[in-house]
C-alpha cells in the first residue's frame, strides 16, 4: 500500500527538462576554459608535498653552500690578519 502510494506520488511529480523549452533561450553555458571543469583545487596535504619535494632541499643545499663561503671568506681574512699593506709611491 505505502509503496503505490509513493509510486503514485513520484508518477505525478513533474521533472524540470533538462534543455530550456524557450526558443531564445540559446546555447548552454560553457565554462572558458574547459579543461578547469574537472579541477581541483590544492589542499594543505599537498602543500606539504611540495615543501618536502622543492622546498626543503633548495634551502638546505643553500644553507651548505652560505655556510662554507662564510667560512672559506673567515679563512682567508684570517690568514691575512697580520699582513702588512705594500707602501705605494
Amino acid at each position: 500500500m505505502l509503496l503505490e502510494l509513493l509510486n503514485l506520488a513520484l508518477s505525478r511529480c513533474q521533472t524540470m527538462p533538462e534543455v530550456p523549452l524557450t526558443p531564445d533561450a540559446g546555447p548552454p553555458i560553457l565554462p572558458a576554459f574547459p579543461f578547469l571543469g574537472n579541477y581541483i583545487p590544492p589542499t594543505f596535504k599537498h602543500g606539504l608535498q611540495v615543501w618536502w619535494a622543492l622546498f626543503w632541499p633548495t634551502a638546505l643545499i643553500s644553507a651548505i653552500l652560505a655556510a662554507t663561503t662564510e667560512f672559506g671568506l673567515l679563512r682567508v681574512v684570517y690568514e691575512h690578519r697580520n699582513s702588512t699593506p705594500s707602501a705605494t709611491p
